[in-house]
């Protein structure tokens, strides 16, 4: 079934093929084809506990900055630092204050100023662990580091599911 994702001039939903897809025993992965910026998407229930094996198989090294904001730390951090320290990964937790004012220069001078700090290179990886407002924000912030490190995104929110993570659109107020 085709996906509707935008509209058109005449605000009817203009639909589009579907991105290609393939399942793996009960893992499912969405390939978003865009040239030399394609990604997959991994769907799975419980692939949290699996994070740094799935970084691993995409060729991902280093150290791990995870930005995420308190209350999903409670939910997810320690399912999410144990699978990076168990796939041999580092990780360093940022952790900003929930809500849409985070989205800000301030909070994003924030994020450099800690991977700076740590000394983090063009080879460690920023995770964005959370709903819409961390990822903008920490995609922003990769994209800016040292002209750009690698980014992974765990939506923990429907809208950022099936929106603001899909497409690569990140950015701040």
């Amino acid at each position: 079934m085709p996906l509707t994702n935008s509209l058109s001039k005449t605000n009817r939903p203009r639909r589009q093929d579907p991105p290609e897809s393939r399942s793996t025993d009960s893992l499912s992965t969405v390939s978003v084809s865009l040239d030399s910026r394609s990604y997959d998407i991994l769907i799975q229930e419980g692939l949290l506990g699996q994070v740094g094996i799935c970084l691993r198989k995409a060729g991902l090294e280093g150290r791990v900055a995870i930005v995420t904001n308190p209350v999903v730390d409670r939910l997810y951090g320690p399912i999410i630092r144990r699978a990076l320290r168990q796939a041999g990964f580092r990780s360093l937790i940022l952790t900003l204050p929930d809500g849409e004012r985070v989205k800000s220069l301030k909070w994003v001078a924030h994020v450099v100023e800690q991977l700076i700090v740590n000394r983090f290179e063009r080879h460690d990886v920023l995770m964005a662990v959370g709903g819409g407002v961390i990822g903008d924000l920490a995609g922003f912030a990769a994209s800016i580091y040292l002209r750009g490190i690698p980014f992974v995104q765990v939506a923990t929110t429907l809208v950022a599911q099936v929106d603001s993570s899909v497409g690569g659109k990140t950015g701040i107020h």
